[in-house]
């Protein structure tokens, strides 16, 4: 059985990306085959496309993806055919017509989710809710920077932090997303802007860009915190490719401020803390409003081009492809 499937054939450039017919694995006792109707792009994705993950080719890209089971592996498996689900892997693989995936990789989705919503929220909504709530801490009447905040995290961030009053958001875009997050009652802070600012943050959810953080964290509240989300410094071509490590995390800093750095991977969380993942998921759903999202979807035969919008950052939310 085979399945049209999203493929890097070469590192380093978009045009090694290309949709091609490939076969299924088996479907072991374990797993689930899904068919697939949305496939969720992120920044993770770039890492398999720029050699970050993994040297092997060619790669199926793809980390998330919402279907319907139309097939099980055995009477085990805690799903039957018909049920609607989200699927998770950050290791990729999944943007295809039909997936094989173990069971514990998939989500049941809510009656009232339909699939292009439930293709758009468990990197974004799950990393959002994560550094807001359970790393982040957020309470009523506080204040939080959000850097990159026009694109599909920082979106969920601006509709979660709603569950809190008060909360006061300021965040970095570019330009042209500015009317819009203003509109979002965002205050609007130009990258350049940043070393200037006079106000000082409770929480601070970065996406690891070195030099921001490091003025940002002289610009925390006693007992502030500092949330790291992501590596997006690491892609090449990037505002500013860079190592994970940061030779400004001073713990002596933080013991004389009084404030605190955490990072968070939600693929490793998925993977280790499934129960966690699964109580936080739930939480999500309860708190969405789908008709806030902002989806930008792309036919599932033109993947190249969504994978560029999103590397070039124009894009407002999130993008999808449809099958």
């Amino acid at each position: 059985m085979k399945s049209s499937t999203v493929v890097l054939h070469e590192f380093h450039t978009f045009d090694g990306i290309g949709i091609e017919d490939r076969d299924l694995q088996d479907l072991e006792e374990d797993m689930v085959e899904v068919k697939v109707h949305y496939c969720g792009i992120n920044f993770a994705d770039f890492y398999t496309i720029h050699k970050l993950a993994s040297d092997q080719l060619p790669a199926v890209l793809g980390i998330e993806c919402s279907g319907v089971i139309t097939n099980v592996g055995s009477s085990s498996v805690p799903f039957k055919v018909g049920d609607r689900v989200i699927c998770y892997d950050f290791k990729g693989g999944l943007h295809r017509s039909i997936v094989r995936i173990k069971h514990e990789k998939c989500y049941a989705v809510p009656e009232n989710i339909d699939l292009k919503t439930a293709a758009s929220i468990f990197v974004n909504y799950l990393t959002a809710w994560c550094a807001l709530f359970s790393l982040g801490n957020i309470k009523d009447g506080e204040s939080v920077f959000v850097s990159s905040c026009g694109g599909g995290v920082g979106l969920a961030i601006i509709e979660l932090v709603k569950s809190k009053k008060d909360v006061t958001i300021y965040g970095t875009a570019s330009s042209a997303k500015r009317n819009f997050l203003e509109s979002k009652g965002v205050h609007f802070v130009e990258y350049s802007e940043v070393a200037a600012l006079e106000e000082n943050f409770d929480l601070i959810i970065e996406s690891m860009n070195t030099e921001t953080r490091k003025v940002l964290t002289t610009k925390l509240n006693p007992f502030g915190r500092v949330v790291i989300i992501g590596a997006k410094g690491m892609i090449p071509g990037s505002n500013a490719a860079e190592t994970s490590a940061d030779p400004n995390i001073n713990p002596v800093d933080l013991i004389y401020g009084n404030t605190a750095i955490a990072g968070l991977h939600i693929g490793l969380l998925a993977d280790n803390y499934p129960q966690l993942t699964r109580i936080a998921l739930n939480s999500i759903f309860t708190q969405l409003t789908p008709e806030n999202l902002e989806i930008k979807i792309y036919p599932f035969n033109d993947a190249k081009r969504a994978y560029k919008e999103l590397a070039n950052r124009t894009n407002i939310g999130k993008i999808i492809l449809q099958i």
